[in-house]
């Protein structure tokens, strides 16, 4: 008789940011820094729609920053710098559009999905209830109870699960410096000032 907020997979509801999915690549980013913390969960309306790890940023990122420089001809600090103000709600709209976000909840790649969030509410249930509740496309659960400690998120895999215990990745410059966000798209570390590299 499994319950869910017992489940080593569960994690409370103040260990993730919650952000609206209009957010911004580096607000989200900066989150993710506060809370150590390598994912966060867009909000849609104030209804929890999408897990994000930092990996799909610098995934996106890094599209983006390809996407400005050979379209607009920017220097890679220009270019992450105005990839950092691109929301992620809206990246992941033209991403569905062109049918790359398909490609990404089937986990292409694997290390940048974005699986959306479904509500689950913690009770006791038979093992085959319980199993059978829990859908692979939708990674992320959220837990719904009147009880406090019961409200929080739910891991289908569990290596996701893993990241929200993990601070997000640093970005590293040319010379190998490591700066804990991307910011204006050049290293802060020292003074040096060399553009950063946005590929994972």
């Amino acid at each position: 008789m499994p319950i869910l907020n017992e489940d080593d997979r569960f994690v409370p509801e103040d260990r993730i940011p919650t952000l609206p999915i209009q957010t911004t690549f580096h607000a989200g980013y900066i989150a993710m820094g506060r809370f150590q913390s390598s994912g966060l969960v867009l909000m849609d309306d104030a209804q929890p729609a999408y897990f994000v790890t930092d990996d799909f940023i610098r995934y996106a990122l890094d599209n983006e920053v390809r996407r400005l420089r050979e379209s607009h001809g920017l220097a890679q600090s220009r270019a992450i710098e105005a990839a950092g103000l691109l929301t992620i709600g809206n990246f992941l709209h033209r991403s569905l559009l062109e049918d790359w976000f398909d490609r990404l909840l089937l986990g292409v790649p694997n290390w940048a999905s974005v699986p959306p969030v479904q509500r689950i509410s913690p009770q006791q249930m038979p093992n085959e209830q319980y199993y059978s509740v829990i859908n692979e496309r939708y990674g992320v659960y959220r837990t719904t109870s009147a009880v406090p400690s019961a409200m929080g998120w739910y891991f289908v895999r569990p290596e996701m699960g893993r990241k929200i215990h993990t601070a997000p990745k640093k970005f590293p410059c040319e010379f190998g410096h490591e700066n804990d966000d991307f910011d204006r798209g050049t290293c802060i570390v020292a003074g040096c000032g060399r553009p950063l590299i946005t590929s994972p």
